[in-house]
């Protein structure tokens, strides 16, 4: 186990996404903090994986920071952190669920969520007036069908399967923050952002879901209806909570290390003695 009181996190994500406030909590609370930009990765001779052309720094754990659709194509770099030894956070299981719709929300059905109604369609299908059709998996935009507007359709050269549901607004979406089994901030995704206080049930859904997937920070979205239609593992965190988040956050993070090391230890195999 790492004795050093000070953590060393690399925080995966692109250059210029405007996520400092994150980081500057935590290295407030005695983090050393190495941000890792995904397109800077290369493929060292040896087949292994280096940053900028060199081997990656020593690290205790990663904050992935990337959207769930990119993940597919940044696979590789998680898979190569965890075989590294580094905590990924979240975990590889979670990242691989978000990424694909349909397995989200089939976890969020199993674990007895109220989820949307969807179903799946086919590239060029056209979107009925009051519907979304977004992909499943991999990037691309939503396409929304609007009454009394010219019909649009799923782009006929799409390569992933797509899903449609009943659209709703997303001034009326209910996104809810969760960070180590904790719901640090529910608010409407409004002009004004507006904060409210939850209720019982909404607050255990988010948690649920949360554990569902096996995340230790998440965005849960769901509708007024307390239908859930949406699972973020790597959310924005808004400045007024980032305190909150990056104290919640390193608290996880280190049960995790310790929990490993832990579990790594008890089924390390018992030294071999010398038997005169």
């Amino acid at each position: 186990m790492n004795t050093d009181p000070s953590m060393r996190l690399a925080i995966v994500e692109r250059a210029g996404t405007g996520r400092d406030v994150l980081s500057r909590h935590l290295r407030a609370l005695g983090v050393d903090i190495v941000h890792l930009d995904p397109a800077k990765f290369t493929v060292l001779p040896d087949r292994d994986l280096g940053y900028r052309s060199l081997q990656l720094p020593d690290i205790d754990a990663a904050l992935w920071r990337l959207p769930s659709e990119t993940y597919p194509a940044m696979e590789g770099i998680a898979r190569h952190l965890e075989v590294s030894g580094v905590l990924v956070a979240n975990p590889l299981s979670t990242l691989e669920t978000a990424a694909d719709r349909r397995d989200t929300m089939m976890r969020l059905y199993v674990a007895g969520l109220k989820t949307q109604p969807s179903f799946g369609i086919y590239p060029g299908c056209t979107v009925p007036a009051g519907m979304t059709a977004r992909p499943a998996l991999g990037p691309g935009g939503p396409v929304t069908g609007v009454r009394l507007a010219p019909a649009v359709s799923v782009p006929e050269d799409s390569c992933a399967p797509w899903t449609m549901a009943a659209a709703v607004d997303p001034f009326d979406v209910i996104h809810q923050l969760v960070v180590d089994g904790r719901v640090v901030c529910t608010y409407l995704m409004n002009p004004r952002r507006s904060y409210f206080q939850p209720s019982e049930t909404q607050t255990q859904a988010a948690l649920t879901a949360a554990e569902a997937c096996g995340a230790l920070i998440s965005c849960v979205s769901s509708t007024s209806a307390g239908e859930i239609i949406g699972f973020d593992p790597s959310p924005s965190v808004p400045e007024e909570f980032a305190e909150a988040v990056a104290a919640d956050l390193l608290t996880g993070l280190t049960r995790l290390l310790h929990e490993r090391d832990e579990g790594a230890a008890q089924v390390r195999p018992p030294a071999l003695r010398l038997v005169r």
